[in-house]
């Protein structure tokens, strides 16, 4: 709503600055380019004097043009930070709600990588109902996932991100990044902080598969 509000805004000032221009080309007999300064350095209140509205009907269109300027672009900075500030708190809010309920989960499975092989295993999870969290680093492709769906912005080869995603209490881990070296890492890792968990790796060499 507030990209909205910040759009009709924009609109508006435009709209009164095409009236001054034209304004000012009817009343004053100004040419185009005089009557654009003069309506944009009333619109700016910067008033260099180098030009200014002669008439009766000159003055009061200004009269116009600089409250109504001054009033849509405090409107519309003030809708701007509005969405700037409300977009960083519900991205907050939305990351707060999620570590609460990544907190209350057990017995989940935790998918490293969202990426292509990693798409096809979270859709299979789903479509089985399997309580889910998805680790992944990359802000592109986090835009992809499901907005229902938990997940933790980190690299799964940190202990911390690995722990935020209750490796504790997961029943299994599945690695699908595309780096072999990074999956044996995080396997190791995974079977060091959870012994009894169960893991599901990826691995593009047969030489991954053997330290598997």
């Amino acid at each position: 709503m507030e990209y909205r509000k910040i759009v009709v805004s924009m609109v508006l000032l435009h709209i009164i600055i095409l009236m001054g221009i034209f304004g000012y080309m009817l009343i004053e007999g100004l040419d185009f380019f005089d009557s654009l300064w003069l309506t944009i350095v009333s619109v700016l209140t910067i008033g260099y004097g180098d030009i200014s509205p002669e008439t009766i009907g000159g003055k009061l269109l200004t009269l116009f043009l600089i409250p109504s300027a001054i009033g849509l672009t405090t409107y519309m900075l003030a809708q701007l930070a509005g969405a700037i500030i409300g977009g960083k708190l519900s991205s907050e809010v939305r990351k707060k709600r999620m570590s609460l309920k990544i907190q209350d989960l057990h017995q989940h499975i935790i998918l490293c990588g969202y990426g292509r092989v990693g798409q096809q295993v979270f859709q299979q999870l789903r479509n089985d109902k399997q309580p889910l969290v998805i680790i992944e680093m990359d802000e592109e492709v986090i835009d992809h996932i499901p907005e229902d769906t938990l997940y933790i912005k980190g690299n799964a080869t940190e202990d911390r991100v690995l722990l935020q995603s209750g490796i504790d209490r997961a029943k299994g881990v599945i690695v699908t990044l595309p780096d072999d070296a990074d999956n044996v890492f995080i396997t190791l890792t995974v079977k060091g902080m959870n012994s009894d968990i169960y893991t599901v790796v990826r691995a593009e060499r047969d030489f991954s598969e053997e330290k598997l």
